[in-house]
């Protein structure tokens, strides 16, 4: 399939739909739902066949990428403009930070929509020292790790948009 956007949802195997699709001429990939059931997959080999993506978007289903997956996606011939990570992807706060703070990574991104974090106080959550429950931070992104990344993405002049930033704002 050659085409500048795609947008696969609710599939049974993500994994295979991203194989048939020609990555050279993908500007624009979105990837939402997954209709296949529960089931965690790694998406690190797939997405880094797409060398021209502008815009990326990840959104509905359970999905985590290898601790380097970040500092090799956005390169320095990086030419992603957005990203976005919806509401079940697991975000590792260090490793995506990691990835940031090098000021030469992905030189055209200009914004970043993060709505990994609940602010509605649902799963998951942590309790602190007083047992009273914090919304939305996980053991890989603590209100700690959060903060420290929004600074990377402050710092590189990186528009920050989703509830991630309101659940800092809120804490």
């Amino acid at each position: 399939v050659e085409a500048t956007e795609v947008h696969l949802q609710r599939l049974d195997n993500i994994e295979s739909a991203l194989l048939w699709i020609q990555t050279l001429s993908t500007a624009r990939l979105i990837v939402t739902g997954y209709g296949g059931g529960y089931r965690r997959f790694n998406l690190d080999q797939m997405l880094l066949r797409f060398t021209n993506l502008r815009h990326l978007e990840l959104d509905g289903f359970d999905s985590h990428f290898s601790k380097h997956f970040w500092t090799t996606f956005l390169t320095p011939k990086s030419n992603l403009v957005s990203l976005s990570l919806g509401k079940d992807f697991e975000l590792i706060a260090d490793d995506f930070g990691r990835a940031l703070k090098d000021e030469k990574a992905a030189p055209k991104l200009k914004e970043i929509r993060l709505d990994v974090i609940d602010i509605t106080g649902g799963e998951p959550h942590l309790f602190d020292t007083r047992e009273i429950v914090e919304p939305g931070w996980t053991d890989d992104c603590s209100f700690e790790q959060a903060s420290s990344l929004e600074n990377d993405i402050s710092f590189r002049g990186i528009k920050l948009k989703g509830s991630f930033k309101a659940a800092i704002l809120r804490q």
